[in-house]
């Protein structure tokens, strides 16, 4: 990764695309935002489709309202909506309201990326696209990236570090929702980037870390039995058959306890697993699961078997990167980003010098 400071690229003119994401991220709607700054919703809904200008006294207000800075509604930055991982497995339970705002918030996010990116070089040359039918199976793929990343027989450490080392950015966010566990995104010009739900324990994320993983290498449309690939693609990945059969000799409520600190999946995806092996029958595998949630494991399993949360560090070298090589403050970071420095603290580990520190608490006082 190599660093060169350049500056932020600004549009001009206003743009009513990035006054609709900043309002949706902030889950406002349209009338409410027209109520807060007091003007009508069809006054709103015009500037949006770029039908009405935006007067200064308006961006002031929308600046107050929203808590973006006034730049932010000046850039000329892309908007992309659902991407192929999402083709199948959004929540039809989940509103319109909610999914909006969380697709406006990893914009928002990805934004970020971009604009660190910038200054910075990534190799993701080993996060291949690959096509499970010239492999002959998801499976397959699984274990071509299993070699390409020299990874070693049986469970995998680190997933999140496995991906970042390949070139991949792992994002925990806000989803809003626990209805999305993870989204994926390859936008062109930029590395592969996981968006994972912060809202679950870490066992799901390194499940669901994977199962974007298998969307990314395999699939650039949507097909039918894609959501079914990407899923045995991450068991492979997880639990590779050759090694995790042998453990499957007796399957009881017992030995999956003793398997989820070993493996780092849930006692339910092992259970899976072990069903889709053929290890045990159907039967068996519905009595194990009506035994696991007579224990209310289904809810809940063991606290004392929680799986650590694996956590992301490439982005946040990049952020470091900002600081101690290319001479950002605090506030020019915040800037680059277009968000108030506060927000951006709360985003980011950024390092404070003892000035900014003391500045900070004077403003604060």
């Amino acid at each position: 990764m190599r660093g060169t400071r350049g500056p932020a690229s600004l549009s001009r003119t206003f743009n009513p695309t990035m006054l609709a994401l900043a309002r949706e991220s902030r889950g406002e709607t349209q009338s409410g935002l027209a109520r807060t700054i007091g003007i009508t919703q069809g006054h709103i809904s015009r500037i949006e489709a770029g039908q009405s200008p935006a007067s200064d006294a308006i961006i002031s207000d929308v600046v107050d309202a929203l808590g973006y800075p006034e730049h932010f509604f000046f850039m000329d930055e892309p908007v992309y909506g659902p991407g192929v991982s999402e083709f199948f497995h959004r929540k039809h339970n989940t509103s319109t309201k909610v999914l909006n705002r969380m697709h406006a918030n990893l914009n928002v996010r990805r934004i970020h990326v971009a604009r660190l990116m910038a200054a910075a070089e990534l190799n993701s040359e080993n996060i291949p696209r690959l096509n499970p039918r010239d492999f002959g199976s998801p499976e397959a793929v699984a274990r071509a990236i299993r070699s390409t990343w020299n990874l070693p027989p049986g469970p995998v450490e680190d997933l999140t570090s496995a991906v970042e080392d390949a070139g991949g950015i792992v994002l925990h966010c806000d989803f809003g929702t626990r209805d999305v566990d993870g989204v994926s995104r390859w936008i062109p010009g930029l590395p592969p980037m996981f968006f994972l739900n912060r809202d679950m324990p870490g066992d799901r994320m390194r499940l669901t870390l994977a199962h974007e993983l298998g969307h990314v290498v395999m699939h650039r449309a949507p097909r039918p039995e894609m959501e079914e690939e990407a899923y045995s693609f991450g068991r492979e990945l997880l639990m590779p058959e050759d090694e995790i059969r042998p453990h499957f000799q007796r399957v009881t409520v017992h030995s999956l306890a003793e398997m989820k600190p070993f493996w780092r999946v849930s006692m339910a995806a092992l259970l899976y697993c072990a069903g889709e092996l053929g290890a045990i029958s159907e039967r068996q595998r519905r009595t194990l699961y009506m035994q696991l949630g007579s224990r209310g494991f289904r809810r809940q399993e063991p606290p004392e078997l929680d799986v650590p949360i694996e956590k992301p560090t490439l982005l946040q070298e990049i952020v470091q990167m900002h600081q101690n090589d290319l001479g950002y403050t605090v506030d020019e970071l915040a800037d680059l980003l277009a968000l108030k420095t506060e927000e951006m603290l709360s985003l980011y580990d950024v390092t404070m010098t003892h000035e900014e520190r003391r500045r900070r608490l004077r403003a604060v006082g």
